[in-house]
């Protein structure tokens, strides 16, 4: 049985963030019989597959749900409100490695129908209305969904806001298909660059057509994370900040303390975008330089080069931009 999608009531530590990592998610394709070797290959987590308009092919869905569940693979199916009733006990013998995504339904009558079945159920909207979301979100979490999937085809709908996916608080998943541009603002490819946007913006399951590009990204996200690691060895357990009680010094420290913060929620969240990981290794850095190339006007009170806050917070922005810039760059060079 796998645990990396439980319910929000059992398997709390394996399945809550921040100590669930970024899952990775292949979008099936009509060559079901393929689909689950091309998955493990490319370093997939598990596999989506909508019965939207499959529903007369069960047999085929039960074949790639018993490849998956040998893969150790979890299988996320799309299956709407009104036919849930046929297609969830055909598959329930594969019941502990399957979540089925119900859309046309609020999410107490999803919580219902998983009850009703056994099964793992996760709420499904697609809009941009507000109050919909916002409301899909803690209905989510206050029936103990698992997860809830999230696509619009507006650009910056409110389901792609942190002020709508930070309500997960830690409790259920969220998810985001960029396989299909109309699902996930149009603007949004299925590239490093985006999944970068989205993992800021607060998702932590990606479906994707291409697993082998996300699990890169995924695993650049490890990588940059332990160089941040290294940097708290260095700017925070070995280092000692200075005791110097002049006024002029609160602006060095309080930049170096909010530098500190955010390098600590980096390293503990793994949902955490690369971006950020590299913007605080940025600010953690900077922040100590700052202090001991100025350390002498510090002590007698005059600015020097006052590193404040709000301009660590413009260089951070621009270090972004170019990040952001690089990765299009990158991805582009690689495509031709």
């Amino acid at each position: 049985m796998l645990t990396v999608f439980s319910s929000a009531e059992s398997n709390v530590d394996e399945f809550n963030l921040p100590d669930g990592k970024i899952l990775n998610v292949y979008q099936c394709t009509s060559d079901l019989e393929n689909s689950v070797e091309y998955a493990e290959k490319n370093g997939a987590d598990g596999l989506f597959i909508n019965t939207y308009d499959r529903s007369d092919n069960i047999h085929g869905i039960k074949e790639l749900a018993e490849k998956a569940s040998l893969k150790n693979l979890f299988v996320l199916i799309g299956v709407d409100y009104d036919g849930a009733d046929k297609i969830i006990p055909s598959l329930s013998d594969y019941s502990d490695d399957i979540l089925f995504v119900v859309k046309s339904a609020d999410p107490k009558k999803i919580s219902e129908l998983g009850k009703k079945y056994s099964v793992k159920t996760l709420a499904s909207y697609k809009g941009n209305i507000v109050t919909s979301a916002f409301s899909y979100m803690s209905g989510s979490v206050k029936y103990s969904l698992p997860g809830i999937y999230f696509a619009s085809s507006v650009p910056y709908s409110i389901v792609f806001s942190k002020k709508v996916t930070e309500k997960a608080d830690g409790k259920i998943r969220v998810i985001a298909n960029l396989s299909d541009p109309s699902l996930c603002g149009k603007i949004r490819q299925d590239t490093e660059t985006w999944y970068d946007d989205i993992v800021k913006r607060g998702f932590n399951v990606i479906i994707t057509s291409d697993p082998s590009a996300l699990k890169n990204y995924i695993d650049e996200c490890g990588k940059e994370r332990d160089k941040l690691e290294d940097y708290y060895k260095k700017y925070v357990v070995s280092y000692t900040l200075p005791d110097i009680g002049t006024k002029v010094y609160s602006k060095y420290k309080k930049a170096y303390l909010s530098a500190k913060a955010e390098a600590e929620r980096c390293i503990s969240d793994l949902n955490v975008s690369k971006s950020e990981i590299l913007n605080a290794q940025y600010s953690l850095k900077n922040s100590v330089d700052s202090i001991e190339k100025n350390i002498e006007s510090i002590k007698d009170g005059s600015d020097g080069v006052t590193v404040t806050p709000f301009r660590i917070a413009v260089a951070v922005l621009s270090l972004s931009a170019f990040v952001s810039f690089e990765i299009f760059v990158r991805k582009r060079t690689e495509d031709y």
